[in-house]
């Protein structure tokens, strides 16, 4: 199995956004033959110190981080950011090598653990070309999945999937 690893889970304790159990998600992490976990929870790290303790059962390396409310939209109380001012137009161009290689990677991580889980299975294709096809139609997919959830939760951020 290819090296592999969530990074950005969000566990029980993001209400709302998230329902597994720190010790839950260790489990299976390890039954997966993972080797490390990482939880990213909206505002804090309520799950950090039980996660540590349940991958320390299992062997499974936690990776501890928080996703932090820098402002606060006021239509939506709680956990929406507010994108306004958070980045001036003349840092955007930079930041575009970055993007397209954080696209990259995590398009590459996608990849790599749906070939390894669906392996043998029949419903992948035998040839090169009809498994790009495939591939291409699951990241086309992932895209049209984050541009809905954006438009419902977030419409201030839809042009974050769309760049990417």
């Amino acid at each position: 199995m290819r090296p592999f690893a969530h990074l950005a889970v969000r566990t029980a304790y993001s209400l709302r956004d998230g329902a597994v159990r720190p010790e839950a998600l260790a489990a299976a992490v390890a039954d997966r033959g993972m080797g490390a976990v990482g939880i990213a929870d909206h505002d804090g790290l309520y799950g950090a110190v039980r996660l540590a303790r349940a991958c320390a059962r299992h062997g499974v390396r936690p990776v501890l981080g928080a996703s932090l409310a820098l402002a606060e939209e006021r239509d939506r109380p709680g956990w929406a950011h507010a994108r306004h001012g958070r980045v001036r137009p003349e840092d955007v161009e930079p930041l575009y090598p970055w993007a397209r290689a954080w696209v990259e990677w995590v398009s590459c991580s996608y990849l790599a653990a749906w070939l390894d889980a669906a392996e043998g299975a029949v419903f992948v294709p035998p040839d090169e070309e009809s498994l790009r096809i495939l591939l291409e139609f699951h990241m086309l997919e992932k895209c049209v999945y984050e541009i809905g959830y954006e438009l419902q939760n977030r419409p201030d951020w839809l042009e974050t999937p769309l760049h990417g």
